[in-house]
């Protein structure tokens, strides 16, 4: 995983390791559901403050993320909807129009600033600010230092960003640049949390506040409330002694010391597909791009050339992009005539740029398939992978009390086949490499990995069908078994799937057809 993400190898590279900002910005409170102080608005996994609180870590985010999604909200947020139906929402509402009017005030504004900083400068420059003065490692100078800092950004981008394109179509910059003006806000709220917190406690460690070996020094009695909620008699602290982490403040070490990663700088050309809109006539257009790094990322390279090209005063590329870590599916690009480039079981985020030659002509376009319009540039409507995951891509969960985690036996093989399947990401890859532009590797996986599982089994067969149906409709193509489907994935998922299916789709037949299933052109 870690080779996937950074393309080199931690046997024989060090790994680099550092915080992220997750590390340092806690979470929203919550109810024992799992709800906020929002009703309706159900928060999980590091976004909420159970097992982490604010600029307080304190858990294993991915055990946080699997226990809430597996084992609380399928059955809390059922007992919500179940206890009503939402209003409809009345568009001439006087709270809707207000929204609406701030919203187009701040677009407009935005558009009409025509400074020379562009929004990724400007996003860069607050990074660098949080990093130096709010890190993992804080002091009080530090953090008011950063308090006083942000103001400026801020003014700076109010008074000399630059946002190209206009407010009437799909624009990148438009939605970087309202995504950036929150963040002066929300860094600045982290910041004062953090010089609050007058601790030292996980991924918060005050330079002031640590013992004399270096370990983070704790105040539960003012920072943690909670103690001994939940057990008996819970007056006396029930906890196990907690070890913080042991930060040491040291130089530099020696050169030699130092991991030299061996990137270099290329010069390159790229041919990208632009196109402006979905009714619009595209064409691929060549730009020259001296100076990229072996180091950086694909989407690194992409984000360069639409900052060199804001800097000249035009609308910078538009691209999907999400997770950059090869598990949302969004960065589809066919890179070469190759869905998510060169590389076998890579997305496209996780494609670096040693990849390619120095001097190398690179072409890059959006996903290929009557299913997936053009939206704008390198970016394509996937929504027909939603409608199908909606149409029978789930299982249905009875509200109430949570189901104990082992009281439905699973074979291990049927696991570990569910697994495989659960891998896929819905990029798109399968249905932009096959010349019949067919869904089937995609339909197959989500078929499988439900219904290898006794969870869902009472839906299989309606799953199938309406799956397949829905796919159909869509105007995907009909697979004939070229396994260009498979090459592509980038998660490495297998024909066997669409196998599967088609054995629970033939059955399904034999026994049953749903309704709005009957227009269903079979697999």
């Amino acid at each position: 995983m870690y080779e996937r993400i950074t393309d080199e190898n931690p046997y024989k590279v060090p790994m680099r390791i550092y915080p992220a900002v997750h590390y340092t910005m806690g979470g929203l409170w919550v109810d024992y559901n799992l709800m906020s102080n929002v009703p309706g608005l159900f928060v999980l996994g590091e976004a909420n403050f159970s097992d982490h609180g604010a600029n307080r870590l304190g858990a294993s985010a991915l055990m946080q993320g699997l226990a809430d999604g597996y084992f609380v909200i399928p059955y809390t947020i059922g007992n919500y909807l179940a206890q009503g139906k939402p209003a409809k929402v009345d568009a001439s509402h006087p709270a809707v129009k207000a929204a609406e009017a701030d919203v187009n005030e701040r677009t407009k504004k935005l558009l009409s600033i025509k400074g020379k900083r562009t929004v990724d400068s400007l996003h860069k420059q607050l990074g660098l600010l949080m990093w130096e003065n709010c890190g993992m490692g804080r002091t009080r100078a530090r953090l008011e230092l950063g308090i006083a800092k942000i103001p400026e950004v801020r003014e700076e981008f109010w008074k000399n960003v630059f946002v190209p394109g206009s407010g009437d179509d799909l624009n990148v910059a438009l939605e970087k640049a309202g995504r950036l003006a929150d963040f002066f806000e929300l860094d600045e709220l982290i910041c004062r949390d953090a010089l609050a917190r007058e601790e030292s406690c996980g991924g918060h460690f005050r330079e002031e506040y640590q013992t004399p070996d270096g370990e983070a020094l704790r105040n539960d009695e003012k920072f943690c409330p909670r103690r001994g909620l939940g057990v008996e008699g819970g007056g006396g602290d029930a906890r196990a002694p907690h070890g913080g982490a042991h930060v040491r403040v040291r130089p530099p070490r020696h050169e030699e010391l130092q991991v030299m990663s061996g990137d270099k700088d290329i010069n390159i050309k790229v041919r990208i597909w632009r196109q402006k809109g979905p009714s619009d006539k595209g064409g691929l257009v060549t730009y020259d791009v001296p100076g990229v790094s072996t180091g950086s990322s694909f989407l690194e390279m992409l984000d360069l050339v639409s900052e060199r090209l804001m800097e000249k005063g035009e609308e910078p590329v538009a691209l999907d992009h999400d997770c950059r870590e090869g598990i949302c599916g969004a960065c589809s690009l066919v890179i070469n005539g190759v869905p998510h480039g060169p590389r076998s079981a890579t997305t496209t985020c996780q494609l670096h740029m040693r990849s390619f030659a120095d001097g190398q002509t690179i072409t890059v376009e959006p996903f290929r398939a009557k299913a997936f319009p053009v939206i704008k540039d390198l970016i394509v409507d996937r929504s027909a992978y939603d409608r199908i995951i909606a149409a029978g891509g789930f299982v249905s969960v009875n509200t109430g009390v949570g189901v104990d985690a082992n009281a439905i036996p699973v074979r291990k093989e049927d696991a570990e086949l569910a697994m495989d399947a659960a891998a896929c990401i819905g990029c798109g890859a399968c249905a932009a490499a096959c010349p019949n532009a067919s869904a089937m590797l995609f339909v197959g996986a989500k078929v499988s990995h439900l219904g290898l599982l006794p969870q869902g089994q009472p839906e299989r067969q309606d799953r199938v069908l309406k799956m397949v149906a829905q796919m159909d409709a869509e105007g995907f193509g009909a697979c004939t078994n070229m396994g260009e489907c498979e090459a592509a994935c980038p998660k490495e998922i297998k024909l066997e799937v669409i196998a599967r299916m088609n054995r629970d789709y033939l059955g399904a037949t034999l026994t049953k057809r749903p309704k709005g299933a009957e227009k269903g052109g079979g697999a």
